[in-house]
């Protein structure tokens, strides 16, 4: 009988398979070959969940049937059982089961669940070796790619579960992104032989040399994930109007978000919005806060094959400037109407500044900026404007406290003018009555003599308004109404009085 015979195989993978899906709740269990075999225990996870005692999470309790609470294991909620990937000495605290925060917290719950789920596949492997006889490997993840690959990481009989985030948190990458970095392509699932040859020799530049040393089908030129990801190649002139097409949307869409604000003080429309219903919505008034004023276009060329058919690595970056087009501050015109725009009348110019030739170029990175950023319609001093509507605006309620109004206001002035006027007839009629004694000259002690106003008199009104022009002045009293009229203004204001009659 030619072959071998795999009946006992076949047979202890379906025990297995059967011993394990009496476990799973929503009978989701797939077989993957003869030793695997993917368990979705998502409904039995959010059940135990809920069921968590924030205040007594050592001895926590995981319930395997929801008909009979008795049924389960006791576990430690304390730290995830088993490895880790990242491997952390000291996991994070389950955030969301203290009373200092809350489960809504998105990293802290998918860590409280995947803590959760470690528990229970440390439960079916004991159960699988003491009724099958069976060791295990486990991974445990949020999804079948994901697990498979981190339970291969501690084999064997043991189990690793990857931690959050599983999603990029500020300028950090995820532990998703960060655990596949690092495998070589030829081991991600899914991803075939000739698949994995062909993306070896795009990121090479060259056939895979075989003859290095074969390894499973592979080479020792290993390429990774993060190879793969970062690699760009940009030899032609499509591939680049693809690339500044997408990085200028990008800029257009960074510029209006860090430098406009909406004018808290305009109470008119502003821009309208279309919906899908055809109507069209006001949106507040936007303002620039800056202006950038300058476009720079970087490139960084990647440097030929070396005689040996490797390629050394730089950081060498080509880059040129230009002013920033007036057409970017334009807020009335769509974002892929700007970018159209200023790809045709900008970017490419001035990429075949950088690169006159059609071909030949190779680059490896091209990046945009806004740079020479300028402060305007600002209310601080560095700024290069400032916005001359919203100071009109703004004038009513900045000079409320001078504005001089009709009534009541008014009277009072005209009353305290009146006032005025009485106490300067009063220190007329204290004055000295003698019209040429208004100056003398006295010497004093030291013998120097020189001019001295007569009204100026040591301890005596030492607050009556004093002047260098000459007093004699303004001595005409007026008979109509009563208020002192300088000498030389007298005959107008006798003609003011008749007019007025």
């Amino acid at each position: 009988m030619l072959g071998e015979d795999l009946s006992r195989f076949r047979n202890a993978s379906k025990e297995n398979y059967h011993f394990l899906r009496k476990f799973a709740w929503s009978g989701k269990v797939e077989r993957l070959g003869f030793d695997e075999v993917f368990i979705d225990v998502t409904d039995m996870v959010d059940y135990n969940f809920d069921m968590i005692n924030p205040n007594a999470l050592h001895s926590s309790f995981f319930h395997l049937s929801r008909q009979d609470p008795t049924v389960g294991f006791e576990f430690d909620g304390r730290k995830v059982s088993g490895y880790t990937a990242p491997r952390s000495v000291d996991p994070p605290r389950p955030r969301g089961l203290s009373s200092e925060t809350t489960v809504d917290d998105e990293h802290s719950t998918l860590y409280i669940r995947l803590l959760v789920g470690s528990h229970l596949a440390q439960y079916l492997r004991h159960q699988l070796e003491e009724h099958q006889g069976y060791s295990s490997t486990v991974g445990i993840s949020t999804s079948k790619l994901m697990s498979k690959l981190v339970g291969n990481v501690n084999k064997p009989k043991a189990q690793t579960t990857l931690l959050p985030p599983y999603s990029s948190v500020g300028a950090s990458e995820s532990n998703v992104t960060q655990f596949l970095d690092n495998h070589d392509i030829g081991k991600i699932p899914g991803i075939g032989f000739k698949s994995t040859q062909k993306l070896r020799d795009y990121v090479r530049g060259r056939r895979a040399a075989f003859d290095a040393g074969l390894v499973y089908g592979g080479t020792n030129e290993n390429v990774t994930v993060k190879d793969v990801r970062f690699y760009i190649k940009l030899d032609t002139m499509t591939a680049v109007d693809k690339e500044l097409r997408m990085l200028s949307r990008s800029l257009l869409l960074r510029i209006r978000a860090d430098l406009l604000c909406v004018d808290s003080d305009s109470g008119a429309p502003g821009e309208e919005a279309g919906r899908e219903d055809g109507r069209r919505d006001s949106l507040p008034t936007r303002l620039w806060l800056a202006y950038p004023r300058t476009l720079r276009l970087t490139t960084r060329p990647r440097p030929p094959l070396s005689p040996d058919g490797t390629r050394s690595r730089t950081f060498h970056r080509i880059s040129r400037s230009c002013d920033m087009p007036s057409l970017v501050l334009n807020l009335s015109s769509s974002i892929e109407e700007l970018s159209e725009r200023l790809v045709q009348g900008t970017l490419i110019p001035l990429f075949h500044k950088l690169y006159p030739e059609k071909s030949g170029w190779n680059l490896s990175l091209i990046n945009l900026c806004a740079t020479n950023i300028s402060l305007t319609a600002a209310n601080v001093q560095d700024g290069a404007g400032r916005n001359i509507s919203k100071m009109f605006r703004r004038q009513e309620n900045v000079l409320k406290n001078w504005k001089i109004e009709d009534g009541t206001n008014a009277a009072t002035i005209n009353a305290g003018l009146r006032v005025l006027d009485k106490r300067n007839l009063e220190a007329m009629d204290t004055a000295d009555p003698e019209p040429d004694a208004c100056t003398e000259c006295v010497a004093d002690g030291n013998g120097a003599i020189g001019p001295q106003n007569m009204l100026d008199r040591s301890g005596e009104d030492d607050d009556i308004w004093q002047s260098d022009e000459d007093t004699s002045q303004i001595e005409h009293i007026c008979t109509t109404c009563g208020f002192p009229v300088p000498l030389f203004a007298t005959a107008a204001h006798d003609r003011f009085h008749n007019l007025a009659d």
